[in-house]
């Protein structure tokens, strides 16, 4: 019996030294890394060449936090926290990978063409628990590609660029954003808090299943399209929605007999025998105000809240 005991005690005993030792060290995708540290806040600059209105900022390969925001500045500023250190074994090499050569000391490139610049995370190892914030001018536009499972949540703020975004699991949080707007999400929410809503191209917002939620000004004018399947849709704007009821809409791509699309609806075989599979799409309109810029919602499963900011 008393060997069981001490058994037991020093059992419970190599587990408290197992505990206090992960806690010690730095993780990243939840398996300890040893030997490695936290960084010291870091930061980078890129100056693009070009009108900011007319430079589009592309960041993806990046599932960590991310912030962008919009500044008075005319160029790119990259902080980065909670990054892994190199370990030991790295002093003196360079950080390489298949996407391309950290050229920035954040484990990210970053690089011009035309009016593009690129941003891009090249190692997931060592950003798993970096939070990354992005400084840049306000006119710029951005396309996000944040669809990566695992990704941690995204806020861009004070931009009045043209913004498209692309998420998985992350949720998405927009606010004092002009437009027009492209974010689609799977499984994630998506908050927008409009400064004003530019009218120049429809914006468009879908998730899955998770909820959408939109604040504008009362004042604004706007045309709305709601398209939902089992969420409700709650609101406090003056606006009078009607139901209506659309059958499935096909469109013949380039030309081509044997290329189509269909929205709301599955599609099978070729445009010369077309089976669909699903029933008529179900939308809500309504303006706001006698109408305006398009603003388009499309959900499954998740609500829909528009209110008044």
């Amino acid at each position: 019996m008393n060997r069981i005991k001490i058994g037991v005690v020093m059992m419970l005993l190599a587990m408290v030294s197992f505990n206090m030792k992960a806690q010690q060290t730095t993780t990243a995708y939840g398996f300890a890394v040893k030997g490695q540290k936290l960084m010291e806040p870091q930061s980078y600059v890129f100056k693009p060449t070009g009108s900011a209105s007319d430079l589009t900022l592309s960041v993806k390969n990046i599932r960590t936090t991310l912030i962008i925001k919009g500044t008075n500045r005319n160029d790119v500023k990259v902080e980065a926290k909670d990054l892994l250190a190199p370990s030991e074994k790295a002093k003196g090499l360079r950080s390489v990978s298949a996407i391309g050569e950290d050229n920035t000391g954040l484990n990210l490139r970053i690089e011009q063409e035309g009016n593009r610049v690129d941003l891009s995370g090249t190692s997931l190892k060592r950003t798993s628990q970096a939070t990354f914030t992005i400084e840049v001018p306000r006119a710029i536009n951005l396309t996000i590609n944040y669809d990566m499972w695992g990704a941690k949540g995204l806020r861009v703020m004070e931009v009045d660029g043209d913004i498209e975004v692309k998420s998985s699991t992350a949720d998405v949080l927009l606010a004092d954003v002009s437009g027009p707007l492209s974010v689609s999400s799977t499984g994630g929410s998506i908050e927008v808090m409009f400064k004003s809503l530019d009218g120049s191209a429809p914006t468009i917002l879908s998730s899955s299943s998770g909820d959408i939620d939109v604040a504008l000004s009362a004042d604004s004018k706007v045309s709305f399209q709601l398209r939902g399947t089992q969420g409700e849709i709650f609101t406090d704007l003056p606006t009078t929605f009607k139901n209506i009821e659309k059958g499935p809409y096909l469109q013949l791509n380039e030309g081509k007999e044997d290329a189509v699309t269909i929205q709301g609806q599955g599609v099978y075989g070729s445009s010369k025998r077309l089976v669909f599979s699903g029933l008529p799409t179900k939308m809500m309109v309504g303006d706001l105000n006698s109408g305006g810029s398009k603003l388009e919602i499309h959900t499954i499963s998740g609500d829909v809240y528009l209110r008044k900011r």
